[in-house]
C-alpha cells in the first residue's frame, strides 16, 4: 500500500501550522500586515482544499450531511447548553458580563464556521489519514495542533484544546458540521461575554506587540505654559509610515503659535511631553522617536518656539520602536517604545540628560510600560517627587491598571481605572481640590468611546464623562492643562490613534464640558 497520502497528509499539516506561526509571530507585526495576511488566508485556504481534492474527502464525512441531524441535535445540544450554564455561572460569580461591540458577536459566528472545518476536516482528517480511520490519537493530535495555533495565551491554549478534543470526539460519532458549528458559536459567544476581556486576554495569539493595523490617523497631544504663564497645547500625527514629527504648538482657542519638524531623519511620528525644565522661561517640549520598527530611541528638547535645546540619544536601549517620555517635577522620564519583546525600563533623565535613575519593574505588562510622577501639591520644584506611576503600553494584553511606587523597585500598590485592554492613556492633573489627580482614556481599540475618567492618586473616581459621540474611535489620547488660570486643571483630548481618524484636539473641564475644538492638521 503507497504511503504517499500519509505524507502527503503529514507534510500539509506542517506546512499550515508553518504558515500559521509564521503570521502571528513575525508578520502581523510587518508593517505590508495586510497582504502577509491576505496571503496567508490564500494558501491555508489553497493547502486545505487541495487536500479535501487530493484525498477525495467525502462531503459525508466533513459533516455535510442531514440524515443525522436529530442525533447531533441530542449530542452537540447537550455538551452546548451544559457548557453554556458552567461559562454563565462561573462568569457571574467571577466576571462582569461586557460586550464593547455586538460585532464581536457577529464576528465569531462565522470565525466558529471556519475553525471547525479547520478542526474537523483538515487537522483531524489528516491526522485519521497517518493514524488510521477513527483512531482515537488523532482526535488528540489535532486538538493539541488546534490549542498550538493559541500561544501564548495559556489560558486560550487550555480552553481551545479542552473544547476542540470535545468536539472532535463528537464528531467522530456523529459527524455533523452544523452541530460541531453552532455548539462552537453558542459556547464562544459566552466566552466573549464573560471572558474575553479578563482571563482569556482579549483572545490575543501570537507574540504580543504593538502593530501597525493601529496607525494611521489620530494625534497626540501634550500641555504646557509659556514664558508669559499663558496656556499651550502642543500636537503632533499619530505614527505611519512616511509620517514626520511634525510638532504645533496651539494656545488655548486653536491659533497656531508656532511649528517645526522634530527628528526629521525619523518617521512614524514622535510622542510627545510639555512641562518645565528650567532651560528658560515658560516650559519646554520633549519629543522622542515614534513606534517605528527601526526607530532608535532619541529624544530632542526644545523651547516651545521650536529652537532644539538638546539631544539625547543613549539613556535606553536601542530595540527599536522610539521611546515614549514624560515631564514631572523638572525631570524627564523614558521608557521603550512598545516593540515586540522590549522590557519595562524607566529612566530618569535630568534636563540635561544626565540618567539619575534606572528602574525595571514588574508589573506584569507586555512590550513596555509607560510612566510619569505627579506634581506635588505646592508649585516648588524642591518638594518631594517620588511617586511613581506605571501603567501599560498600547498592546491588547495589557490591563487599564495603574501601578504606584513610592521608593519600591516593584510594583507594589495598584488599582483599576477603566474596563478595557490595550493599555491606557494617562495625564496627571490638578483637581478642583487642589491636590493632584489623573484623567485616563482608554487606548487604542476600533469601537472603545473616548471615555474619560478622573481618579485620585489612591484610584477613588472623582468624576466620569463620555467627551463625545463616535462609535468608530480608537480611544482617545490625553493631557492637562489650566486654560483659565483657576489652578484647576482642564482636560486636553487628542483624537485616538487609529486608521483614517481625524487630527481633532479637543479641550474639556473636568465636569464634561467641552470649551473648544480644531483640527491640529
Amino acid at each position: 500500500m503507497s504511503r504517499a497520502p500519509q505524507l502527503v497528509s503529514f507534510f500539509s499539516l506542517l506546512l499550515f501550522t508553518t504558515l500559521v506561526f509564521a503570521y502571528l509571530w513575525w508578520g502581523k507585526f510587518q508593517y505590508e500586515h495586510n497582504l502577509l495576511l491576505v496571503i496567508t488566508y490564500v494558501v491555508g485556504i489553497g493547502l486545505v482544499l487541495g487536500n479535501h481534492l487530493y484525498h477525495r474527502d467525502r462531503g459525508r464525512d466533513m459533516g455535510f450531511r442531514s440524515d443525522n441531524n436529530r442525533q447531533a441535535i441530542r449530542t452537540f445540544g447537550l455538551l452546548t447548553l451544559v457548557g453554556a450554564a458552567v461559562i454563565v455561572l462561573i462568569g457571574l460569580g467571577k466576571s462582569q458580563a461586557r460586550l464593547d461591540r455586538w460585532e464581536d458577536l457577529y464576528l465569531y459566528i462565522g470565525w466558529a464556521a471556519l475553525q471547525q472545518h479547520l478542526l474537523q476536516n483538515f487537522l483531524r482528517l489528516r491526522a485519521e489519514d497517518i493514524l488510521g480511520r477513527g483512531h482515537r490519537v488523532a482526535a488528540v493530535a489535532a486538538a493539541a495542533l488546534f490549542a498550538l495555533y493559541h500561544l501564548p495565551n495559556l489560558p486560550l491554549v487550555a480552553a481551545s484544546f479542552l473544547g476542540a478534543l470535545v468536539w472532535c470526539a463528537l464528531f467522530m460519532r456523529v459527524p455533523n458540521f452544523a452541530g460541531a458549528w453552532l455548539s462552537q458559536a453558542v459556547l464562544t459567544g459566552c466566552l466573549v461575554l464573560f471572558f474575553k476581556h479578563g482571563l482569556l486576554n482579549q483572545f490575543q495569539v501570537g507574540k504580543p506587540g504593538h502593530r501597525y493595523e493601529y496607525y494611521g490617523g489620530g494625534v497626540n497631544v501634550a500641555g504646557g505654559y509659556d514664558s508669559q504663564g499663558k496656556p499651550f497645547v502642543v500636537a503632533v500625527p499619530g505614527p505611519d509610515k512616511g509620517v514626520r514629527a511634525r510638532i504645533r504648538v496651539f494656545d488655548i482657542d486653536g491659533k497656531m503659535k508656532s511649528e517645526w519638524t522634530a527628528l526629521p531623519n525619523l518617521d512614524f511620528s514622535g510622542q510627545v511631553a510639555a512641562g518645565e525644565l528650567g532651560w528658560g522661561p515658560g516650559d519646554e517640549i520633549v519629543v522622542a522617536a515614534g513606534p517605528g520598527p527601526r526607530n532608535p530611541p532619541l529624544i530632542q528638547i526644545f523651547s516651545s518656539s521650536g529652537e532644539l535645546l538638546k539631544e539625547i540619544g543613549q539613556a535606553l536601549p536601542n530595540r527599536g520602536y522610539g521611546a515614549w517620555v514624560a515631564i514631572g517635577c523638572g525631570r524627564i522620564y523614558a521608557a521603550q517604545g512598545p516593540g515586540p519583546g522590549n522590557g519595562n525600563l524607566i529612566v530618569e533623565l535630568s534636563p540635561e540628560g544626565q540618567v539619575l535613575s534606572r528602574r525595571e519593574p514588574d508589573c506584569g505588562f507586555e512590550n513596555g510600560v509607560r510612566a510619569t510622577v505627579s506634581e506635588p501639591q505646592t508649585s516648588a520644584k524642591t518638594d518631594a517627587c517620588t511617586r511613581l506611576l506605571v501603567w501599560g503600553s498600547p498592546v491588547s494584553v495589557n490591563p487599564s491598571r495603574v501601578f504606584l511606587s513610592d521608593t519600591q523597585p516593584d510594583c507594589l500598590d495598584s488599582f483599576e481605572t477603566l474596563p478595557t485592554t490595550f493599555g491606557l492613556n494617562l495625564t496627571t492633573l490638578r483637581l478642583s481640590s487642589g491636590h493632584p489627580g489623573i484623567a485616563v482614556a482608554p487606548g487604542p481599540l476600533n469601537g472603545y468611546p473616548p471615555l474619560i475618567q478622573i481618579l485620585d492618586l489612591r484610584g477613588h473616581k472623582i468624576g466620569e464623562f463620555f467627551a463625545f459621540n463616535d462609535p468608530k474611535t480608537y480611544g482617545s489620547n490625553i493631557a492637562a492643562v489650566d486654560v483659565d488660570g483657576d489652578s484647576r486643571d482642564e482636560i486636553v483630548l487628542g483624537e485616538g490613534i487609529g486608521p483614517g481618524r481625524p487630527y481633532t484636539v479637543r479641550i474639556f473641564s473636568q465636569d464634561g464640558q467641552m470649551l473648544t475644538k480644531w483640527d491640529a492638521f
